[in-house]
């Protein structure tokens, strides 16, 4: 049980990160212009 619990917010932290990569190449390419 603790482990699929450890694992699902593994996988929430992981598209957190991914989530804001993503915002940040779009400030990037907004201040790029």
């Amino acid at each position: 049980m603790y482990a699929i619990e450890t694992k699902n917010l593994r996988k929430d932290f992981d598209d957190g990160k991914e989530t804001v990569h993503a915002v940040r190449g779009i400030n990037l390419k907004i201040e790029k212009g």
